[in-house]
Parts: structure tokens; C-alpha cells; sequence
């Protein structure tokens, strides 16, 4: 709770839910955490559903706009030697305000790691124990020895951005075992799995790159991943 508190004060960003007073209350010890208000707020996991069951496709405007909101809130919070751990559909809130209907709140700092010494967040070990959403999880989460840093982040958000675009999951599997063993093998392909021309070549270079399994292989900056979506942007491509 302390953690969760601490790592939320030391963040000031508008795509990130602000924390206005944290504590203990009553001769009981209560904790308490007073947050933002995100009012009308949207989870963007119930909107995918609702997209999918309606059989809708996300247009390229709202993604790039979401993406890129989701993108500079996580920068943020990397350059402050924070990782969420946790980046997922259902803790990304989606708020309509005045100019833009799709604002971005990102939500539930609960597990996140720091990487630098900041006063009162302290790191919390992890051996044996798994952190985060299995289906969001990058591979070194997953592996007892891997090494935690900010591109776990943004490997979560390729799993979404295909999520969104192709509503397939990228990674589908009957049981925890073998999920685990797709993110943990280099030559499992999650896009081997779509039509013939789901994806155009430019699209397919991105993911490839957004869930590479090592993260030497992957966006190495949530700017560079940023960056990236704003050239398919200007390249036009189709399916984004």
C-alpha cells in the first residue's frame, strides 16, 4: 500500500492518476489512499470487448491518439525509474474532456518496481513469485532469473496494440504452461496465426519488433516506440 502511494506521489502527469492524500485512519490502522476522481471514465478492456462483440474496428485515429497518450504517461514514469509491471487493458482509463474524447488515465501503480533509489519505494523481490497479468507479461517476468526494466512495459502495450487492431489475442493458449512456453520461445510467431494480409509488412516489422522475446530486441524507449507509431502514421499504412 505504502509502495503503491509513494511511487503515485513522486509522478506528475496528466495521463496518470494523481494521488491526493494517503494515510492511516481510526485506532484500527485503516490505510486509506485518496485518488483522483476519473469521472465517466471508460475501461479500455470493457471497450475492446464491447468492439469485438459488435464486430468494430478501432479507427487510426483514436489508436494512435491513445497509444501515444499511453506512451508519454509511461515515459514518465520510466525516466523516474519507475516500471508499472502490470500495463493492461483494464488499468488504462479512457475519459471523454473538452478536445478529446479518448484521454488517458493510467491506473494501478500496485506493483511497480523501482529501478533507482527513491525514498519509500523499495523493491520488492520477487523469487518464485509472478508479478503481473500472464497474458501482458513479457518473457523475462516470467523467467525466475530475468532482469525487470521499462521495456516490460512496453512490450505489454504491443500485446494490446495487437489485441486492438487484429482482435486476436496474440498469444492463445488452454492453460498458464503453455502461454509461458509461446513468450518464452523465440520461434513461436504470434502473427503466424492471421489471415493473409491481416497486417502490412510495415505493421508486421513493428510487432515483431514491440514482442521480440529478449528486450534487446524490442523498443528500447517508450519515445522510440512512439516515434515508431507516428511513422506508420505518416506512411499511411492501412490497418492502422
Amino acid at each position: 500500500f505504502e509502495r503503491e502511494a509513494m511511487s503515485i506521489a513522486i509522478l506528475y502527469h496528466p495521463n496518470i492518476v494523481s494521488l491526493i492524500e494517503y494515510g492511516v485512519s481510526g485506532d484500527k490502522g485503516v490505510p486509506y489512499m485518496v485518488l483522483e476522481y476519473v469521472k465517466g471514465g471508460r475501461d479500455l478492456g470493457r471497450l475492446m470487448d464491447e468492439k469485438r462483440r459488435r464486430g468494430e474496428t478501432w479507427d487510426r485515429e483514436s489508436l494512435l491518439a491513445i497509444f501515444t497518450q499511453i506512451l508519454n504517461g509511461l515515459g514518465v514514469a520510466h525516466k523516474s525509474g519507475l516500471v508499472h509491471r502490470d500495463i493492461k487493458p483494464p488499468n488504462i482509463m479512457l475519459v471523454s474532456v473538452e478536445g478529446n474524447p479518448s484521454f488517458v488515465k493510467l491506473l494501478d501503480f500496485g506493483l511497480v518496481r523501482a529501478l533507482v533509489d527513491i525514498p519509500g519505494v523499495e523493491v520488492i523481490t520477487s523469487q518464485g513469485e509472478l508479478w503481473g497479468t500472464p497474458q501482458y507479461m513479457a518473457p523475462e517476468q516470467l523467467d525466475e532469473g530475468g532482469v525487470i526494466d521499462h521495456r516490460c512495459d512496453l512490450y505489454a502495450l504491443g500485446v494490446i496494440l495487437f489485441e486492438m487492431l487484429t482482435c486476436r489475442r496474440a498469444f492463445s493458449s488452454r492453460n498458464l504452461n503453455e502461454l509461458f512456453v509461446q513468450k518464452l520461445d523465440a520461434g513461436f510467431d504470434p502473427l503466424a496465426s492471421l489471415p493473409p494480409g491481416t497486417v502490412t509488412p510495415a505493421l508486421e516489422a513493428f510487432f515483431r519488433k514491440a514482442l521480440g522475446v529478449r528486450p534487446s530486441d524490442r523498443f528500447q524507449s517508450a519515445r522510440e516506440m512512439k516515434d515508431a507509431l507516428d511513422a506508420l502514421d505518416k506512411a499511411r499504412v492501412v490497418a492502422l
